[in-house]
């Protein structure tokens, strides 16, 4: 906890990550192939890069299943709209608003 400064993060940590009664393991990751397996059993969620995702698809999804998933890639990595933000006199806000 000593690189972690800030509630927010704190908050995160203790909530999410550090061990406790509803997180006895300490590990609130998944492996890809499990939550992949998941997406396709259940009404699951999982966030994963796509690029590893598509091989375990092809490999293992029947084409109906393939037909029925959703990927919002846009939404989440490619922000549409994406904000920013700086101090109000910095330097860098008139290449922001170029860009």
């Amino acid at each position: 906890m000593q690189l972690m400064e800030g509630d927010a993060r704190k908050g995160i940590y203790q909530k999410m990550i550090k061990k406790n009664k509803k997180n006895p393991s300490g590990n609130n990751f998944m492996e890809l192939v499990q939550g992949m397996e998941r997406v396709r059993k259940e009404y699951f969620a999982f966030h994963a890069l796509t690029t590893s995702m598509y091989p375990i698809i092809s490999d293992t999804w029947q084409e109906h299943e393939k037909c029925a998933l959703r990927t919002h890639i846009n939404n989440v990595v490619y922000p549409q709209n994406p904000d920013i933000n700086t101090n109000k006199h910095s330097p860098l806000l008139e290449a922001f608003r170029i860009s």
